[in-house]
């Protein structure tokens, strides 16, 4: 500490010996955590929202006459200032029009609680008052303390759920100073706990991953047809990006931005097209300030934080109109086997075509491999050449290939710990955070692809191939023998290297039936282990688990563990009518995601009920010693049923499935039928389209059924 007011009661401690002529001293350090805690608070000129979206006119007048000031000088001639310009001019007038942002109150403490603290401080210079005494007065003081943050809590979970808010947002809003990394490991292995040190090591690893020797090449200058950039494109842009999110290095929030309206509309038009015309952006624009979330693993290990960049909110207007241009003809060159950050597909396009291609392979005797490929740091590594390479074989424009090529030339981010700042310079990897950066990801990784031959490999589904699947960076390769997986993996990892993805060897697992001979797969010497399940997308697979009841299991464990995040709305004496909202969009989705795919048994569904019936009973306050009958129990709460959630997921994804016409895996593995194959002796396993057949009394009805869209949606309402 620096300050003379932190350190009291200083002596001398002459008894004791210490061999020199020195004497220790001794003293009581007293520091006001939560002081120093909101002290690390960025500290910015942030205004009024509520104010500005009241005097928004007044506001847009005083953009307009500023920027008809702006446009009169030769500013516009330097990208950086007329950028800058815009970004102050705005940022002023937010703050004339508005006011600065009110400071967040603080809990307010009851007039109980001040009385008893008020008479605390009177005992406190009081020397007839015992020490039991005043430390009975602490206890109570600190108890009340408790039930008045309680109380207040309580208060503002009713509000924000009453108001249809955002309860994550609440929470952390109610939450003082942020999350600090106070030790790591070094390179060697060895814990480091000084700040300076930590902010060190999180260069020297940053630098070191983002470390490319590979040169950018150079992108010829072709004239292409590409249209200025329109008032509509930015407004459009403008109106998608969400609201209250972290701004930039420029400090400007998308709220601001929001309701500058046309006047701003206009001037980011012009300065967008500038970007485009020259081929350059504002220099600040390729800075970034980095935080770090933890995954999972060891918190000591860097390796287990994702880093996200925060940009400028108008450099991210701009990359979401480009990334509008450039998507159809990334999207047509993507494969039906990529489903992640495209529209119409989701992870319960894979999911579903894992969970049938197993089933299909269980009923009919069919060997079953499958390798999940884990890429080591994928979003980060990727090279930049490699992106440009692959925009310019999909046939994107030049000038927008350009200007790609400059937002990533010297770019850079900024890491700050404990009001100390650092600037890692960035030569290879995506910006995670940024709009483009999954397309260009994706664009990337198709071109690997586009290298490997696996056209006879895989598995025969309907006459075709499946030897692969891709969401980003996940990756499931198929085949029905160890010999060939091996052959694809290490076909994978040698076309990877070449931009500078790696294959991470301890995270790749590989998983098969028990119709596979059991085999050793090695990629460059290093053996892949062989598991019984794997978590993929979020959804547990096991070959030899036959009705999923592992994955159920494991949706019920995390519906507990999401029901004990909320256990103070469930446990409280809220109305049973706003914990009944909270459990449905909370607690619900998280216990039925993937449940299209599900193939539901007596068993698991008498597990699920269970599982919903405790909860129930938790948020009504009773035990089962009070013996309610669950029918008076549903009455009270009212909340959804998990098995007719479920059911009613599945009814609309089979339709969805059904009406497919795209020639994806999903219908393809659906409607497969092994001839190949030979069924076991006995009765046939329960079968995923079982319940849908049986309604419909044949295979081939529900198909046709489902194309009637209002007839489909009738039968599921039934």
């Amino acid at each position: 500490t620096n300050s003379i007011t932190h350190v009291k009661d200083v002596s001398t401690l002459n008894q004791v010996n210490i061999g020199s002529d020195h004497r220790p001293l001794r003293g009581k350090l007293v520091i006001n955590t939560k002081l120093e805690r909101e002290k690390k608070i960025r500290k910015t000129s942030k205004p009024n929202q509520e104010k500005l979206k009241v005097n928004k006119e007044l506001f847009q007048n005083k953009l307009k006459n500023q920027f008809e000031i702006l446009n009169r000088s030769d500013i516009m001639e330097n990208i950086d200032s007329y950028s800058n310009k815009i970004i102050d001019i705005t940022k002023l007038a937010a703050i004339e029009s508005a006011g600065k942002s009110p400071k967040q109150p603080s809990t307010q403490f009851s007039n109980e609680v001040k009385d008893l603290m008020k008479k605390r401080r009177i005992w406190k210079r009081n020397n007839n008052i015992s020490r039991i005494e005043y430390a009975e007065l602490c206890k109570t003081i600190r108890s009340k303390i408790k039930n008045n943050f309680r109380t207040n809590n309580i208060e503002l979970i009713e509000k924000t759920i009453t108001d249809n808010k955002s309860l994550k947002k609440m929470k952390k809003n109610n939450n003082i100073g942020k999350q600090e990394i106070f030790t790591l490991n070094d390179k060697y292995g060895n814990e480091i706990t000084n700040q300076e040190d930590i902010l060190n090591r999180i260069k020297e690893f940053y630098e070191c991953l983002y470390d490319s020797t590979i040169p950018i090449r150079n992108i010829n200058s072709n004239e292409d047809n590409v249209p200025p950039i329109e008032k509509d494109e930015v407004e459009l842009a403008i109106r998608d990006m969400k609201k209250d999110k972290a701004p930039g290095p420029d400090e400007i929030d998308i709220d601001t931005i929001k309701e500058a309206g046309e006047p701003m509309i206009r001037e980011l038009t012009k300065l967008f097209n500038l970007c485009l015309q020259s081929h350059k952006i504002p220099a600040l624009w390729k800075d970034s300030e980095l935080i770090l979330i933890y995954k999972k693993g060891d918190k000591k290990d860097l390796k287990n934080y994702r880093p996200i960049s925060l940009l400028s909110h108008v450099y991210k207007i701009l990359m979401k109109i480009i990334t509008r241009r450039i998507e159809k003809k990334i999207e047509e060159a993507q494969t039906r086997d990529q489903a992640g950050f495209r529209k119409s597909y989701s992870t319960i396009d894979h999911i579903h075509v894992l969970n049938q291609v197993k089933e299909k392979c269980r009923d009919y005797n069919l060997p079953l491999c499958a390798i999940f490929v884990d890429f080591e740091k994928a979003f980060d590594s990727v090279e930049i050449d490699a992106i440009l390479s692959a925009l310019i074989n999909q046939g994107i424009e030049t000038k927008y290939v350009q200007l790609i090529k400059e937002i990533y030339t010297n770019s850079s981010t900024t890491a700050t710990l404990n009001n100390m700042k650092t600037k890692i310079k960035i030569k290879k990897g995506v910006r995670q955070g940024d709009t483009i950066s999954p397309k260009l990801f994706t664009a990337s990784l198709e071109e690997i692809f586009k290298h490997i031959d696996w056209e006879n490999k895989g598995i025969k589904i309907q006459g075709e191939n499946l030897n692969h699947l891709k969401f980003a960076d996940d990756i499931v390769i198929f085949s029905d023998n160890w010999y060939d997986a091996e052959i694809m993996i290490n076909d994978l990892q040698q076309e990877s290297e070449k931009v500078e993805l790696k294959i991470n060897t301890s995270k790749t697992k590989r998983m098969s039936n028990n119709k596979v001979p059991p085999s050793k797969v090695e990629i460059k010497g290093t053996e892949i282990e062989l598991v019984s399940s794997y978590v993929y997308l979020g959804h547990k697979i096991s070959f030899t688990d036959i009705n999923q009841a592992e994955e159920i299991n494991r949706r019920i464990q995390l519906a507990w563990a999401a029901f004990g995040k909320y256990s103070d709305i469930f446990r409280s004496n809220l109305p049973v009518s706003l914990k009944r909202k909270v459990y449905n969009q909370c607690i619900i989705p998280t216990m039925s995601y993937a449940s299209e795919t599900w193939t539901l048994t007596k068993k698991m569904i008498g597990r699920l009920r269970t599982s919903q019936r405790a909860m129930e009973r938790i948020m009504l306050n009773i035990t089962r010693k009070d013996r309610w009958r669950n029918t008076v129990i549903r009455n009270k709460t009212k909340v959804l049923d998990i098995i007719q959630v479920a059911k009613i997921n599945k009814w609309r994804w089979a339709g969805h499935v059904a009406r497919m016409q795209d020639n994806r895996w999903t219908r393809k593995a659906t409607d497969w039928t092994p001839y190949n194959g030979r069924r076991p002796r006995g009765r046939p396993r329960t079968a995923w389209e079982d319940d849908i057949r049986t309604f419909w009394q044949s295979s081939a009805t529900w198909r046709r059924s489902a194309c009637d869209r209002n007839l489909w949606r009738q039968r599921a309402e039934a």
